[in-house]
């Protein structure tokens, strides 16, 4: 019984091992994703997108949408400037 509890014991820690090392990798890649997105973030601003739940990638999902919707907002201002040229 000793000995099943001692692997089992060791087994958990592995795993809780592994587990730390992978939430820290993840929070790394999330803070250079964002670095991507934004580079004048401000360490406060990096600290709240990392200190809760880092999701499945979406940092690059959601400054993808933003930077879509700013590009349709831009070019519908710019068509609408130029008709009113036309006029």
């Amino acid at each position: 019984l000793n000995r099943i509890r001692s692997k089992f014991t060791g087994a958990i820690q592995e795993f809780q091992s592994v587990e730390r090392d992978f939430k820290s990798k993840f929070k790394e890649r999330a803070v250079r994703q964002y670095k991507i997105v934004k580079p004048d973030a401000t360490p406060e601003e990096i600290r709240e997108v990392t200190s809760g739940d880092l999701g499945t990638g979406t940092i690059f999902a959601e400054a993808t949408l933003a930077s879509s919707n700013r590009y349709a907002e831009t070019r519908s201002a710019y068509r609408r400037l130029r008709s009113v040229r036309r006029a």
